[in-house]
Formats: C-alpha cells, structure tokens, sequence
C-alpha cells in the first residue's frame, strides 16, 4: 500500500495536484510495474476558500482517493463492486482504517453494521448511516441541516462573547506572550436543526471527542449554534460549533470543535517552536 498525503495553502494548487498526481501514478505504473494500491488525500487548510461554505464543506469533506490495479477487481469482485458503491454514502477515517486492517486480514464481503464506529470499505455501507452511527461529532457532520441565524441575536451575540472568553482562558497561562483576544465581529451564525441520528448524541465520551455517548433521549434540551467569527488582534477567522444549555442557559464548547480558518502566519513566532497547540489561537505580543 503506497500512501501519499498532500496539504496545500492555496487553492489553485489544488488543480495543479491533479494533474500531477495523474503523471505520478503514470510514472509508478510504467517504472515500478504498479502492483499495488494507491491512497492520497488532499486537503486545503488555510486556502481563501476556505471562508466559504464551499471550504467549510470541502474541510470536512476533503479529497481522498484509492487507486487498485487491475487485478484487483478480478480477484476480489465483490470487495471492489462495494468500495465503489461505498464513495455514495456516509464514511469517516475510522472506515479508512478498518480497510487497512481488513487488507491485512482479508475476509468475505459483508453488509456492514451501523451499529459499529468504523465499517471496512470492502464492506457495503449502510444506506441509512448517520453521523452519530458513524460517531462523527456534530462540529464535522456535513450532513446535518443548518438555519441561518440574525447576527444581533441575542443568543448568537451571547455565544460568540463565551467564545473569545473560552480561548482566552485556553491561551491564559501564556498571556505573559500572548495577546488577550477581544470580539471584533460575528460574520455568520446558524443553530442546528435536529434529526432523529443528532438527537441521540448527548457529549464525547472520551477526551479526544473521538468515543461519542449517545444515550441522550429526544427531548431537546440543549441547542446547538455554529458560528464564524473575527478576534482581534491579528484578524483571526474563527468557526466553532457551541451547545447551548436551555434549562441552564449556559454555553460550552471544546478545543477540538474550533477550527482557525485563516492563515496565522508569523502571528504565532512566539509559540511556534515550543507550544505548538497554541499557534491558531496565540497572538503574540511585541
């Protein structure tokens, strides 16, 4: 299995790496004989797209791809035949891993399980999977239904002022070199319209938001916004998803749910080197 994984700023790269890509998998084909299968990813972190609805979705929806040789779909029919029905429906890295293993220990083709997190792609992917089967977190979810919000919301003005006071009390052991943060604008908000999937989700069961607890029932007692906002200094373009507590009326969110969607650039020098989590968030001072 030959990996190749690609990051690029600038989205016009983008198109520049297909036709590289295309002349790479040429070169491996006709030198190296190509015995064995592709896998490249393509992500774009900080292009200017991503300020778009087309980069947030393309964010959690980024290019990845396998290439099989010839023999096979010859060999293993039934394993490609579900591969390629597996590219219409919900998958996450989690699947992407299964399949590794499942080359390793190659077995009959079955209809997968929703009930389990990570389904081989070799396997037929259920085609009423949902992001809380597949225990995508709602932050990641591309398929879950957003209602535009007012800005001048109450509650939208409410969350994003929790935010900044959120990072800033991330970043508030290394204020001696980073910058308080302050709210220069919401540019967009949304809360969340529930689906039956959704509702079952109540929080991460693990640290790492990578274990879901779906043992909530389906009365809705929390809400759910997403917003994008700019901090200053250093004109940070933040998105971040926010439950909010209805009966508490309290808001929360975690580290893992912020995405910095613009570059930080040399923003970030005084934490670069030493305190590499903090670098989309840390402004630094002098």
């Amino acid at each position: 299995m030959r990996v190749t994984a690609c990051h690029f700023r600038r989205c016009i790269i983008a198109g520049l790496f297909i036709a590289l890509l295309f002349c790479v998998v040429q070169v491996i084909r006709i030198e190296l004989g190509f015995n064995e299968p592709d896998m490249s990813n393509l992500n774009k972190l900080f292009a200017d797209i991503r300020n778009t609805l087309q980069g947030k979705q393309e964010e959690r929806l980024p290019f990845f791809s396998f290439i099989f040789p010839p023999w096979f779909k010859q060999v293993h029919p039934q394993a490609y035949a579900n591969f390629v029905y597996n590219t219409q429906y919900l998958t996450s890295p989690f699947d992407v891993h299964k399949t590794l293993e499942n080359i390793l220990n190659f077995g009959t083709p079955k209809d997968g399980d929703r009930r389990q997190r990570a389904i081989s792609l070799f396997d037929k992917i259920p085609v009423d999977r949902t992001c809380a089967d597949a225990f995508i977190e709602p932050h990641w979810c591309a398929c879950l239904g957003w209602k535009e919000l007012s800005i001048d919301d109450t509650n939208v003005v409410a969350a994003a002022n929790y935010f900044v006071q959120f990072l800033n009390g991330y970043i508030e052991d290394h204020h001696n070199i980073c910058a308080i943060l302050h709210l220069d604008e919401i540019l967009w908000a949304a809360r969340l319209i529930p689906t039956k999937g959704l509702l079952k989700f109540r929080k991460s069961g693990d640290q790492d938001g990578f274990i879901g607890d779906f043992s909530a029932k389906t009365k809705v007692i929390t809400e759910i916004y997403q917003l994008k906002v700019k901090t200053v200094p250093g004109d940070a373009l933040f998105e971040v998803s926010i439950v909010q507590d209805l009966a508490k009326n309290t808001f929360h969110t975690k580290i893992s749910d912020v995405s910095r969607i613009n570059m930080y650039g040399s923003q970030a020098r005084c934490v670069e080197n030493s305190l590499f989590h903090l670098r989309k968030y840390c402004y630094c001072k002098g």
